[in-house]
Order: C-alpha cells, then structure tokens, then sequence
C-alpha cells in the first residue's frame, strides 16, 4: 500500500484499523443503502417523467432535460465532495 504524506508516517496501522474495524460496518449495511437507494428512486423517476413531459408540451426536448438533469447530479456530486 502505498502511503504518503505525515499521515502515514504517524498511523501506519491505519490499513489494519480500515480492516478490522471499517469494512465490517461497510459491508453489512451495503444492501441495506442500496434497498433505500432502490425506494427512493421511485418518486425520482415518477417527478422527472411528469416534468420532462410538461416542458415537452412547452416546446423544451427531453434530451435538454436528461443533459440537465445529468448536469445537477455532477454539481451536487462535486459540492458533496
């Protein structure tokens, strides 16, 4: 593993700790996170379908929906960190 920096100097037992302790935790609740991931797209999909059918009545494409949708998904990714 490759370590850098003076963190890896003052914890190299950091991989062990992201080992033992981490990924245990992680791994149990993944299903768990992907089932809520799986409910909550439902009314997701359900209010981009009604919107992007009301702007096509106003003349607006669904392909400049679907762009602007995959544009605020990058921005709100990226402010997340």
């Amino acid at each position: 593993m490759i370590v850098g920096g003076a963190l890896g100097e003052i914890m190299p037992w950091r991989s062990v700790f992201l080992v033992l302790v981490v990924l245990p935790l992680v791994s149990g609740s993944s299903a768990l996170y992907a089932s809520l991931l799986g409910i909550a797209a439902l009314p997701g999909l359900f209010t981009m379908g009604t919107l992007s059918d009301r702007l096509l009545r106003r003349g607006i494409g669904r392909k400049v929906v679907f762009a602007s949708g995959i544009l605020c998904m990058a921005i709100l990714t990226a402010l997340m960190g």
